[in-house]
């Protein structure tokens, strides 16, 4: 379940807030692709 970040989050409550949130569970994971244009 999420909970609310207490004050100033340390790193390990930061990143454990960030992959519980929900967004994550909607999103689909797919490959990368090369932009040509955006890559050097």
């Amino acid at each position: 379940d999420s909970q609310p970040l207490s004050g100033t989050p340390e790193g390990a409550e930061y990143l454990r807030a960030v992959l519980r949130a929900p967004v994550y569970e909607a999103a689909q994971v797919t490959p990368l692709q090369k932009m040509e244009k955006l890559s050097s």
